[in-house]
C-alpha cells in the first residue's frame, strides 16, 4: 500500500475517496494532506474550509468535497472509486 496520499493518488486510475471517521482522523488527514501540497482549487487551504468526513483526492493535488451521490457510491462500493478509510490507511 502507498505510504503517502500523493503516492496513493498516483497509484490508481480510479477516483480516490477518503473517509474520516472522527475529528482526530480529520485533523490528521488535513495536516498530512497540506504537508503534501494538497489544497482546494485556487490554492485554498483545506484547514481554512469547513471540516467534512469525506474528501476526494485528485492527481493534480487538489481535494474536493463529496456530494450525496458520491457518498452513496462510496457506501455501495462503486467500482470506479478507490475507497480509503484514512484511519486504517495510517496503520498500514
Amino acid at each position: 500500500m502507498s505510504k503517502t496520499l500523493t503516492e496513493l493518488v498516483h497509484s490508481t486510475n480510479k477516483r480516490v475517496y477518503v473517509h474520516l471517521s472522527d475529528i482526530e482522523t480529520i485533523r490528521m488527514f488535513i495536516n498530512n494532506a497540506e504537508k503534501e501540497g494538497f489544497s482546494f482549487l485556487e490554492n485554498k487551504r483545506i484547514s481554512d474550509m469547513p471540516l467534512d468526513n469525506f474528501y476526494a483526492l485528485n492527481k493534480n493535488l487538489t481535494v474536493n468535497y463529496i456530494n450525496f451521490i458520491g457518498r452513496v457510491a462510496y457506501q455501495c462500493g462503486a467500482e470506479n472509486i478507490l475507497r480509503i478509510d484514512y484511519k486504517k490507511f495510517l496503520l498500514q
